[in-house]
């Protein structure tokens, strides 16, 4: 799993996006401005079980009630 470094920078509130948003600059990454880490764990952990994870997991489940005993490959 990736690890994230703790953000030591401004992280941007509401305020910084909308004035990005209407004076421009130049392109930012997540990591820029304080957000990537709550945003890749959204992803990876979403609320009602449609993160990856959750549905990683589901697939795994399923395919091994698929094999029932042993073992089991699939390209996930």
């Amino acid at each position: 799993m990736q690890e994230f470094p703790d953000f030591q920078g401004h992280r941007y509130t509401d305020l910084d996006f909308v004035s990005h948003y209407y004076y421009g600059g130049r392109k930012l990454a997540l990591s820029e401005i304080g957000h990537l880490r709550e945003i890749a764990e959204h992803y990876a952990y979403a609320a009602g079980g449609t993160g990856v994870f959750y549905r990683l997991a589901g697939q795994v489940a399923d395919r091994a009630r698929i094999a029932r005993h042993g073992g089991f490959t699939h390209p996930f």
